[in-house]
């Protein structure tokens, strides 16, 4: 069975001027062209943000990888740790071909 809640995409800058128009020259909160820019400028920004939170925490599974292959842990914990490193990569990994 298929799932039937589809994922939602939000227009490009492109597909906004298309079909909303060009920003306004004086932002007018009741505009809904103007609300539209504003909401795309929003998850723009946060977009922005998680790309640099995925990029530092690549950067500190690297790190932590580096520290398990040369610290003496107990087999047990380092194979919950790779298990959970792999899980939070894969995860922010399918978040970012998500976005």
């Amino acid at each position: 069975m298929s799932n039937p809640v589809q994922k939602f995409k939000f227009p490009t800058a492109e597909e906004i001027t298309r079909d909303w128009g060009e920003r306004c020259p004086d932002v007018d909160q009741d505009c809904g062209c103007c609300q539209m820019w504003n909401t795309f400028d929003l998850l723009a920004a946060k977009d922005a943000e998680l790309a640099k939170l995925r990029e530092a925490l690549n950067r500190q599974a690297d790190n932590m990888a580096f520290v398990i292959n040369h610290v003496t842990l107990p087999g047990q914990w380092l194979e919950k740790f790779m298990v959970e490193l792999d899980a939070d990569r894969s995860a922010l990994n399918q978040g970012a071909s998500d976005a």
